[in-house]
């Protein structure tokens, strides 16, 4: 379940709620709940995919960092190292192989740059390996790093979601209509709370500090800059 929550689909063939064991009904309702809150974000990866050609749904590390040659060759049944990109600020990490039911550790590789624990914010500086990264069955298989730009929905609503790994530069975000086009842009990264100014209309946006990010109310079709 944790590993099918952060590929692009989600589906369940049998229900767990079948099974009678209540730690899987709430592993599994768990992941699917990760998966709906990070569906805008993966449908936007799926449209740049289908515009770019480049596969932003699901990057395997060495496509995203060619000239690192430790993501060279982990994906194997001696080090599992089944790692990939989910647009470009979400890192999969799932606890994936033939040994899923006996292990609960795995080593995690972090190239270059910073990294944050999706689940309790804890900061990591790469490249370095993680040598027997806990995975309990209940942790969530995701760490934000690149951009540290994601959107996800709430409730019928969306919120941005900008995680404080220190990114300039730009990104982009589809609504689900696959058209509708939004501008990111981050200027002058530090460790303190941002501006976040809503070019669209030219006023300033409310940010508020949740879940280790900085977080906004996010209109599709609007620009923002971060500074």
């Amino acid at each position: 379940a944790q590993y099918d929550a952060v590929n692009p689909s989600l589906s369940f063939g049998y229900g767990p709620w079948h099974l009678d064991n209540e730690q899987v009904t709430k592993v599994c309702l768990s992941a699917a709940r990760l998966h709906d809150r990070l569906h805008p974000y993966i449908y936007s990866a799926a449209v740049r995919t289908y515009e770019t050609g480049f596969p932003y749904t699901m990057t395997p590390l060495p496509l995203a960092y060619p000239d690192d040659s430790v993501t060279y060759y982990r994906e194997n049944d001696k080090v599992r190292g089944y790692q990939w990109l989910i647009g470009d600020a979400l890192m999969a990490i799932p606890l994936y192989g033939n040994d899923y039911d006996k292990s609960d550790t795995r080593d995690v590789y972090l190239p270059a740059g910073k990294w944050i624990d999706y689940d309790n914010g804890e900061v990591y500086e790469g490249p370095v390996v993680l040598k027997d990264f806990s995975m309990p069955i209940d942790k969530t298989p995701l760490l934000v790093g690149g951009t540290g730009f994601v959107v996800e929905q709430e409730n019928g609503k969306l919120y941005a979601r900008i995680y404080p790994v220190g990114f300039t530069g730009e990104t982009v975000f589809y609504d689900k209509d696959g058209k509708t086009k939004s501008h990111i842009s981050f200027q002058k990264a530090v460790d303190k709370k941002p501006v976040i100014v809503d070019k669209t209309i030219g006023h300033k946006v409310k940010v508020s500090n949740n879940r280790f990010a900085y977080e906004f109310a996010f209109i599709p079709g609007h620009d923002y800059v971060v500074r």
